[in-house]
């Protein structure tokens, strides 16, 4: 096969990883503000909300504030982002979260994956919000390989449980991204590999 026949074949390759990546569905940097945040929830709970972190994101940079008293009505907070995207090819999304000193420990932290009828597409484990660091960011993952191919998601959901005892409690919340199938990083890879090749054959 000629070089230049190669060198297509690899950028069609390189094209169907690269169109595959992770991607960043959320960082909260083009925020001016809590009320231009709050545009893009389409529910909220009467006892939640939503607020801009200034310079407390991964990085120093922005974040989301997700807070819900459940000693109030309804007694379990929740917010639903809204985002549209593909399932297809990804195997979890992602998000940094990180508790506030002295929040409530008892309730329970989850993430959800709706679709566009309002209809749970799958959901993150429950986690204690006193499990979450209060001194630095962890991923928090929904894993999405089981959904089936052609599934789009319309909304992220944020959801405190109280499970362990009701109070107030706020965790922040950055970088919200998918996260591809391990078979399309190696594609990647393997593109970028024998495009080195050819070019140790030029030299």
């Amino acid at each position: 096969m000629k070089t230049w026949k190669i060198v297509g074949v690899v950028t069609v390759l390189m094209g169907m990883a690269i169109a595959l990546q992770a991607e960043l569905i959320e960082d909260f940097e083009s925020y001016a503000d809590s009320t231009a945040l709050n545009t893009d929830f389409s529910e909220l709970q009467a006892n939640t909300t939503v607020t801009l972190g200034a310079s407390d994101g991964v990085g120093g940079g922005q974040s989301m504030h997700f807070n819900a008293n459940t000693w109030a009505s309804p007694w379990w907070g929740g917010a639903l982002y809204d985002w549209s995207g593909s399932l297809d090819g990804v195997t979890a999304v992602d998000m940094q979260i990180e508790a506030l000193t002295g929040t409530h420990g008892g309730n329970y932290f989850k993430a959800m994956l709706y679709d566009g009828f309002g209809t749970e597409i799958v959901s993150g484990s429950s986690i204690a919000v006193s499990s979450i660091s209060s001194s630095g960011y962890q991923t928090y993952s929904i894993d999405t390989s089981g959904v089936g191919a052609g599934t789009t998601v319309s909304t992220v959901g944020f959801f405190f449980e109280a499970t362990g005892g009701n109070g107030p409690s706020e965790i922040r919340i950055d970088n919200i991204q998918t996260i591809p199938e391990p078979a399309t990083l190696g594609l990647l890879g393997l593109s970028v590999a024998v495009l080195m090749f050819l070019r140790r054959l030029r030299v």
